[in-house]
């Protein structure tokens, strides 16, 4: 895709899924990624796929709610490559997910990390990019749901579908199979690319049609 090559670009939360294709598309169409996740180990296995590939990548753990992490992680970026050029922000505390209730009965560690993490985090980060001006990519039209590779809620892990989930969800929309990472991973580097320079401010759902109902 043109305008990737040597380009920097952070991936932030690119250990598994969405994060991790992301960072895959973007090194295969040439761009110089910095794998940054909280599971760092994870993170180090999609730079070493990268690496492994004739890609260029390097992995850095950090946590989006801690200032300090993402200006290390940042500067992660200025030390390995000389600067950054743009970032996918897919970071989020989807751990949380399962033990978010309502708001009777939530934990509160639940609640403060959420909002720490898919609120404040995300603010956080392009309110104060740090050393190096970058373009931002990749935030959704709600903290929680950054990108939607539909109809699956969990595209790219068949495995934690429920019992009948699939037929579900299919029959919500005109696709004719679930969405998989790297068909947000698509788009990510599209929007990164000299191509998608003019695309600015939109939202753009990645769901195979489900909100043409």
């Amino acid at each position: 895709m043109q305008g990737l090559k040597d380009k920097v670009i952070l991936v932030a939360g690119a250990a598994t899924g969405i994060g991790a294709a992301s960072a895959r598309q973007l090194a295969s169409e040439g761009a110089r990624v910095v794998v940054g996740d909280l599971n760092l180990a994870g993170a180090e296995e999609t730079a070493a796929a990268i690496t492994g590939l004739g890609g260029q990548a390097v992995a850095a753990r950090f946590d989006i709610s801690d200032d300090a992490s993402v200006r290390d992680l940042i500067a992660t970026a200025v030390r390995a490559y000389g600067g950054l050029d743009a970032a996918h922000v897919n970071a989020g505390a989807m751990t949380m997910v399962p033990r978010d209730t309502d708001v009777v009965d939530i934990d509160l560690e639940v609640w403060d990390r959420t909002i720490a993490v898919n609120l404040r985090g995300h603010q956080g980060r392009h309110q104060r990019p740090g050393p190096a001006r970058c373009r931002p990519v990749g935030q959704g039209r709600h903290p929680r749901q950054r990108h939607r590779a539909g109809p699956d809620p969990d595209p790219g892990d068949p495995g934690r579908r429920p019992a009948g989930h699939a037929r579900q969800m299919l029959a919500r929309t005109p696709s004719t199979r679930h969405g998989e990472a790297g068909d947000v991973a698509g788009l990510v580097a599209y929007l990164m690319s000299d191509a998608g320079s003019w695309i600015n401010g939109q939202v753009i759902s990645v769901d195979g049609g489900t909100i043409m109902r």
